[in-house]
């Protein structure tokens, strides 16, 4: 999240001014639902998040059997549909573009190069990870891991996924009107953080044997770009 623009915004309906404002690198529609910009859109989408959770855990149905419930009506409905309508001489029922018209090259070629940086850099920190060239970045990596395993067994994929959306509802929102306060708290920690590492962290970290480090890369005629940049990033 980067800060844009104070203000005295809520989750009711005030706008935020702009000097509070925050952007987050989703979609323009996705992140007037996430800011709550329309609070009765987002109201109405958490709503139905909350009512399709419940609705899951009560009925004691998997997410996989209602996806697949729910594509079996569709298609259903889709042909009695058509069918009816060709028999009528009536247009047939509508359909997303994509059906229609498929995937472009463009499309394909524009989405490869949005997130093939996102890939390498994920390449390289597990490069890093595995190699031990950074301790703290793999017990990071491990701690991580292990707070998981242990969640996982509390609670459900579907129940993850649900607290997720609850999080991202909310917390945006709740940067966006304690910005200043925030921004604050989480300064001092860094620099407090930073203090303790440099204090008793890095001088055991020293004494760590570090894996050997890779030769710069150069790219060999004909290579493609995707496995150059990878490169690149390690």
């Amino acid at each position: 999240m980067s800060a844009q623009r104070p203000t005295t915004a809520n989750m009711s309906g005030a706008t935020p001014s702009d000097t509070q404002r925050v952007s987050l690198p989703v979609d323009n529609r996705v992140e007037k639902l996430l800011l709550w910009r329309h609070p009765l859109d987002s109201g109405l989408a958490l709503t139905v998040v909350t009512a399709a959770y419940f609705f899951l855990v009560w009925s004691n149905r998997s997410l996989v059997s209602l996806l697949a419930t729910t594509a079996s009506i569709a298609v259903a409905t889709s042909f009695v549909w058509a069918s009816l309508a060709a028999f009528l001489n009536k247009p047939g029922p509508p359909m997303p573009r994509i059906l229609q018209e498929g995937v472009s090259e463009g499309d394909l070629k524009g989405l490869v190069e949005e997130y093939t940086p996102l890939l390498n850099k994920g390449i390289a920190l597990a490069h890093r990870v595995f190699t031990a060239k950074d301790a703290v970045l793999a017990a990071k990596v491990i701690g991580v891991l292990f707070v998981i395993s242990k969640l996982g067994k509390v609670f459900s994929v579907l129940t993850w996924a649900y607290v997720v959306v609850l999080l991202a509802f909310s917390l945006p929102k709740i940067y966006e009107l304690k910005k200043h306060e925030i921004d604050s708290g989480l300064s001092q920690a860094q620099s407090q953080a930073q203090k303790i590492h440099s204090q008793y962290v890095a001088p055991n970290l020293a004494k760590i044997p570090r894996g050997s480090t890779s030769t710069p890369f150069k790219a060999k005629p004909g290579q493609s770009s995707l496995e150059s940049d990878v490169k690149k990033a390690l």
